[in-house]
């Protein structure tokens, strides 16, 4: 088993907070608590010179696994590069940290960071379709079609026809996660409008996720106080949750009633107050008492060793769960992780119409070495996948991370799903429009 991956947090809710609590949230959510070594590890073995594919780092088996699952958890916390240890204060930690890096009230993204955003952003789905059609832009996957005359850009570099095909593809896709804008407020502005126009357009997508984000609409008002109020609301967390130098014990752990007189909060009330918004800043969503079981205490759990941890989640609120009740694998069949393994992360589409079926193909250049490579990789992954019991929410959401060579079947299994033909031998010339 593995703890739960934590909620992807918004980038418009860090956006809210100043940098210092940016960092004093992300260090208090458990999963950070639990993976932040095992995350360093797998960067340092994923950058390493002998490490040269994510074969490499995923053959080691049910550690490496872990190493995996941490990395992709603390991705979903919006901590980019090595994770430092909890315990270190916001002046020691690396500038840049936790995206967004810009602070200022407007700025341009660089690529780097609209790519984040589609990573974080994006369903596996239109992931994986996206991989496919960068991989035909860059000459990875051939187009199909008979070579052509280059096409020139304005500076008369020629622009590989992989490109323009890849394109047209992507304009072919359908999905409605491509169609929608990303939930963030980021504009394209035409410079060469008027300024009344282009200022009302903005003004009201921000009055929208102000109105959505109240809590860090206040925090905004109040700049000149909020300093005070959120080390209050996040002394009331620590109070009660038995936070203290970077790690969590439940002997510190003291009541709302207690923490109100120790930080002089006026009410118990004011305490608990206190406590829900610094929960809200760690969890990106709002408190209630099973959504700090299923957030907090099922991934703090892991902190403890492995004896102690059902004892922890029952003084925190988890029933008990009888044998009879356990849920339980189907005889004669893969269980739903193993299966994750070999369908391609769930992948597989709707029965397709021949005339989308037809479609302008791929033609994928196998290699048999990466492709027994592969293979191997299956089997082993899901062999760990097995031993550690993980479920199938958590198996889906690591195949995001994975991003590995496609074999020709996962290769049909994500262009089936989005329609864009089929590849090989079998590829037919388009079908003409009726």
């Amino acid at each position: 088993m593995l703890p739960p991956l934590p909620q992807s947090l918004p980038i418009v809710r860090l956006t809210g907070l100043p940098p210092r609590w940016k960092w004093e949230a992300v260090r208090r959510h458990p999963f950070f608590v639990w993976g932040w070594p095992r995350a360093r590890r797998f960067r340092k073995t994923a950058s390493g010179p002998s490490s040269a594919s994510p074969f490499d780092v995923l053959l080691g088996g049910p550690e490496a696994l872990e190493e995996l699952h941490a990395h992709t958890g603390i991705n979903l916390l919006a901590v980019s590069g090595l994770p430092p240890s909890p315990a270190t204060e916001f002046d020691e930690v690396e500038p840049g940290l936790i995206v967004p890096t810009a602070e200022q009230p407007a700025y341009q993204p660089p690529v780097r960071d609209l790519i984040s955003l589609l990573l974080r952003e994006l369903p596996s789905q239109e992931l994986n379709a996206l991989a496919l059609i960068a991989a035909q832009a860059g000459g990875m996957i051939g187009t199909g079609s008979e070579p052509v005359d280059p096409i020139l850009d304005e500076d008369g570099v020629p622009i590989a026809p992989g490109r323009v095909v890849a394109a047209d593809t992507l304009r072919r896709v359908p999905s409605e996660a491509f169609d929608r804008p990303l939930d963030i407020p980021l504009f394209f502005i035409n410079p060469f409008e008027r300024k009344a126009p282009v200022v009302d357009a903005v003004e009201k997508s921000r009055a929208r996720f102000r109105d959505d984000l109240p809590e860090l609409a206040k925090i905004v008002r109040e700049r000149a106080s909020s300093e005070k109020k959120l080390e209050a609301q996040f002394a009331a967390w620590d109070a009660r949750e038995g936070w203290a130098a970077g790690r969590y014990d439940e002997a510190l752990e003291i009541s709302n009633k207690r923490a109100a007189v120790r930080n002089q909060a006026g009410s118990e009330s004011s305490a608990t107050d206190a406590y829900k918004a610094a929960f809200f800043y760690i969890f990106g969503t709002a408190y209630t008492p099973d959504m700090r079981l299923k957030l907090h205490a099922e991934v703090r759990a892991w902190l403890l060793p492995a004896a102690e941890r059902d004892g922890y989640l029952s003084r925190n609120g988890k029933k008990a769960t009888s044998d009879s009740n356990r849920a339980r694998r189907p005889r004669g069949g893969q269980d739903a992780a193993a299966k994750w393994v070999t369908d391609a992360g769930g992948l597989g589409g709707d029965s397709l119409s021949e005339d989308r079926a037809s479609q302008d193909r791929f033609t994928p250049r196998e290699d048999p070495v990466e492709t027994a490579k592969l293979a191997e990789l299956e089997k082993r992954v899901r062999a760990a996948l097995s031993e550690c019991g993980s479920d199938a929410a958590t198996a889906d959401r690591l195949s995001a991370l994975l991003n590995r060579a496609i074999s020709p079947d996962e290769l049909e299994s994500v262009r089936d799903h989005f329609g864009l033909g089929r590849t090989g031998e079998d590829a037919g010339s388009p079908s003409d429009p009726d």
